[in-house]
């Protein structure tokens, strides 16, 4: 054989060689990705719902909650951000296993799914001839495309509270895609006992017991003043301009939410609504000693960042509503937090108190402060007697029963008010940018004034120190621009153009648990003069 067929056999040999060998290495890769790709499919999906889709809607064997996951490994990827409703193409990439896959739809984004509202209570009771406001109830709205307000919902209201009976309040939100979602209150007009009439029953009370000590001759003239309370304490918590706080505890505080609401409402003055959760506190625990989980309490005040005191009493109250039961510290701790939910300085103060049969021993009851005086409320020895607002509204010399140092054990407990993580004590930055900048301090009222040129912008930059639901409200000379929820996650950025010559007063107002604060911006907004000759 020539040595010019050796080489072309050689050659032809050493191709079908390579072939197979080209050919192998393709069904091994083929294999491993086939292996990889098993029950991981894009599915064929047409269309979604604006808001409401996730990884899971596109890719066969996926499950998200917060993350994604496929096989129980955790996955990388991305979907293209969509802001609007109707035709649109949307990639979808996913990496796993070191291998990015992706896939471009063709979607119809919709928008199908009603708006929410939240009640404070699905049923609640209020007194005939009191004033009813059925917008108070509301808590919050939401949707999944609409930046809804409180404003946007149709109340159905034929609550008549000159009559008594049962009434249904409908509560309806429809939003620009004609989604709507209805939530019905019912409401309990019931003959509870006027002002007036319960002036009459304690002072009844008052004359029979007066009657009783002057024939026993053994009751004196300080415990016969104990069974009502004072004109001057009536009206110094009528006086008071309510301030909520919240514990920041989100189940407490939707419980305690619900308990105001229940046996409180809006046409009520300030002393009924504290007889109202005095009551209910009264009437909720009976007493029996029980012991604190340390474990459950200091990873409480991990989460929420309480001072010790804080802690205490929080637990005390979650305690008190979980079992019905509790001693004083526990009747103290649930009476305060409610009596500061609705707005009232309150405080648990600690100390010693008289016992019946002598002596002194350690107890907890709470002190509310109003037009300067510190007045003495006492659920848990009032629950004890059986008596009904004898330990209600109280000051020293009407209680000498009660043995402590105010200045020293009031400020035991003023943890609770003064930590800045707490209530309405929130911390929000603003920053003006643009063609005017300026960083306004935290506090409750701002006020810059500036010349501008019109047509200039700037830009509001919003930053709270932690998440939690705000309302901002924008105006710009009393007219509404902005009107709307924010939950604090992150950075709000609101835009503005000066398009009027004149005076412009930008106003923002921020809200949270019933605090705000307000930030004017009075800019001189001047013409651009013309400097062509």
């Amino acid at each position: 054989m020539s040595k010019k067929k050796k080489i072309i056999i050689y050659s032809v040999i050493g191709l079908i060689l390579l072939g197979i060998i080209i050919f192998i290495l393709c069904c091994h890769f083929l294999i491993e990705k086939d292996s990889v790709l098993t029950g991981f499919n894009f599915k064929e999906v047409t269309e979604v719902n604006y808001g409401s889709f996730d990884l899971s809607n596109f890719i066969e064997g996926v499950t998200c909650d917060e993350s994604c996951f496929y096989n129980n490994d955790e996955l990388e990827y991305s979907i293209t951000n969509i802001e609007e409703l109707g035709k649109m193409e949307v990639l979808v990439q996913v990496t796993y296993e070191g291998v990015t896959y992706e896939h471009t739809y063709n979607l119809n984004v919709i928008d199908t799914i009603a708006p929410t509202i939240t009640l404070s209570a699905p049923e609640i009771e209020i007194a005939s001839d009191s004033k009813f406001d059925a917008t108070s109830y509301i808590i919050e709205v939401s949707d999944n495309y609409d930046e809804l307000t409180i404003d946007n919902v149709e109340i159905e209201n034929n609550v008549d509270t000159e009559k008594l009976g049962d009434y249904e309040v409908i509560y309806t939100l429809t939003d620009s895609n004609n989604n709507t979602s209805s939530v019905t209150l019912i409401v309990h007009v019931v003959d509870l006992l006027s002002d007036k009439e319960t002036e009459e029953k304690e002072t009844t009370k008052e004359n029979n017991t007066t009657t009783n000590s002057n024939k026993n001759n053994t009751t004196s003239n300080n415990q016969t003043s104990n069974n009502t309370s004072s004109a001057g304490f009536k009206s110094a918590i009528n006086s008071v301009s309510l301030s909520p706080l919240t514990t920041r505890h989100v189940d407490l505080d939707n419980e305690i939410a619900s308990i105001i609401s229940s046996v409180t409402n809006s046409g009520m003055s300030n002393y009924e609504k504290l007889q109202a959760i005095y009551n209910y506190v009264k009437n909720k625990l009976s007493y029996e000693m029980m012991v604190l989980n340390l474990n459950e309490l200091w990873e409480m005040q991990d989460t929420y960042g309480y001072y010790s005191f804080d802690g205490m009493e929080v637990m005390r109250a979650i305690y008190s509503l979980r079992t019905g039961k509790g001693v004083c510290d526990n009747y103290a701790a649930l009476f305060m937090i409610l009596a500061r939910r609705i707005g009232f300085d309150a405080y648990v103060v600690g100390g010693q108190v008289n016992k019946v049969g002598g002596g002194t021993t350690g107890h907890a009851r709470v002190m509310i402060k109003a037009g300067g005086t510190y007045y003495i409320f006492d659920p848990q020895i009032e629950d004890s007697k059986g008596t009904s607002y004898d330990y209600f509204g109280k000051t020293d010399a009407e209680l000498p029963i009660y043995h402590y140092t105010l200045s020293t054990h009031i400020n035991s407990f003023h943890f609770f008010k003064e930590n800045p993580n707490l209530g309405h004590s929130f911390s929000l930055d603003v920053k003006v940018s643009g063609d005017y900048t300026d960083t306004l301090s935290d506090g409750s009222i701002h006020t810059r004034q500036f010349s501008i040129d019109l047509g200039s912008s700037i830009s509001i930059e919003l930053n709270p120190s932690r998440t939690q639901k705000y309302t901002i409200k924008v105006t710009s000379n009393e007219n509404v621009i902005l009107n709307e929820s924010y939950d604090g996650s992150s950075p709000k950025i609101i835009n503005y153009t000066f398009e009027n010559p004149g005076t412009d007063k930008v106003t923002i107002i921020v809200k949270v648990d019933g605090y705000e604060v307000e930030y004017n911006l009075l800019a001189n907004v001047k013409e651009i003069e013309n400097s062509n000759p």
